[in-house]
């Protein structure tokens, strides 16, 4: 049998794949920020030694203003802007502007060997739909931002976190082909969400330095804390059974706190598992996980029934280190939360179902899309 094949379309926020499939996009789209990126080498070290490798410095003088960022040995970058309205291009940054910038920035004469420099122009755009038949949309073809609030790579990674387990269960067999749909429901909403957040607070005094009358001004949308913007957030899809928690507000459902909640990431907490103290977020590996209290016995004979691979852990009062699981999950002693692949709680039961087997396939077939009913109570 040949199983269908899928494409992940990564080509950034100018998607060619996306513009010729006809998948339109949304947003401000380009925001007035010219900047360059200069890669280098140079004895910079002698310079700044403190500076680890990816770690920052701004450097502003009266012949330059920009940012040091440390790559390795005597690689490193410098990012700078330019202003078009002042009649400055990016064309401008030849290898020998490039160079007298670097001296300039050190302060002192150095020997310079310019690498590259790459022109950039930060966006604000989603895309309409995340998934176009077989065609997949992730990063910035899906959803591009501004820096300004860490949207932009940490969306990108939840989104291929999302999608990757997917993928892996519908061509593995153990997934059904509806499930790919809950990539777009789970993943859009927070995709949106992000990039409209990206331009507000402070973020918006960037978007008209020269105060062109002709710039579309941004909506005017509250500031929202980062907490909801990382992890605060709660899908709402067929992959998850939901339990009724937290409503709809500006189409994605956000949380204050992260109890273990159907459509949350599960919360961290410190547990002793195997003789170590590690993380809840460490006991998920590839599969399903399932997190239970003192009926973990009981909860994996159910695993073992289940028909798909479950690792269960136990957090017991011994393991569960000042009592902060159950404190946060509020589970009964008998109660669990299945965990997908990707952190995010699939189901909770509060206590020992009179079937847990059956609860279990009947949960999985839900999450999964294997089976067109609905998973029992």
């Amino acid at each position: 049998m040949v199983r269908a094949q899928y494409l992940v379309a990564a080509d950034g926020v100018h998607s060619q794949i996306r513009d010729t499939l006809g998948v339109s996009a949304s947003g401000y789209g380009e925001l007035p920020i010219y900047v360059v990126f200069v890669y280098f080498r140079a004895p910079w070290r002698a310079l700044v030694p403190q500076l680890g490798r990816g770690a920052a410095v701004q450097i502003a003088n009266e012949r330059v203003n920009g940012i040091l960022v440390a790559a390795e040995d005597d690689l490193a970058m410098f990012i700078t802007t330019y202003r078009p309205r002042c009649g400055e291009s990016a064309g401008q940054f030849t290898e020998a502007r490039c160079r007298e910038l670097i001296v300039a920035a050190a302060g002192e004469p150095i020997d310079v060997d310019i690498v590259e420099a790459v022109p950039w122009q930060p966006c604000e755009r989603v895309a309409d739909e995340f998934r176009c038949g077989r065609v997949f949309f992730v990063g910035d073809s899906a959803h591009a931002m501004p820096p300004f609030k860490a949207g932009g790579a940490n969306v990108a990674i939840q989104s291929a976190d999302n999608l990757a387990w997917k993928l892996a269960a519908v061509l593995g067999g153990w997934g059904g082909p509806t499930l790919l749909d809950t990539y777009h429901a789970e993943r859009h909403p927070v995709g949106a969400l992000s990039a409209r957040q990206s331009l507000t607070g402070p973020t918006v005094a960037f978007l008209n330095p020269d105060r062109d009358p002709n710039r579309p001004p941004v909506a005017a949308e509250p500031e929202l804390p980062m907490f909801a913007l990382l992890t605060g957030y709660q899908y709402v899809s067929s992959a998850v059974v939901a339990d009724g928690s937290a409503p709809v507000a500006g189409g994605v459902n956000l949380v204050t706190e992260l109890r273990g909640q159907p459509g949350t990431r599960i919360p961290h907490t410190w547990v002793i598992h195997r003789g170590r103290r590690v993380s809840t977020l460490d006991l998920v590996e590839p599969g399903f996980a399932l997190l239970a209290r003192d009926g973990g016995v009981r909860w994996a004979e159910a695993a073992a029934e289940a028909g798909l691979p479950i690792t269960v852990h136990t957090i017991t009062a011994d393991a569960d280190l000042d009592g902060r699981w159950a404190e946060r999950t509020a589970l009964g002693p008998d109660g669990a939360v299945l965990v997908r692949p990707d952190r995010f709680v699939a189901w909770r039961s509060e206590a020992l179902p009179a079937d847990p087997t059956r609860s279990l396939r009947d949960v999985l077939a839900a999450v999964l899309g294997t089976a067109p009913t609905s998973p029992t109570p």
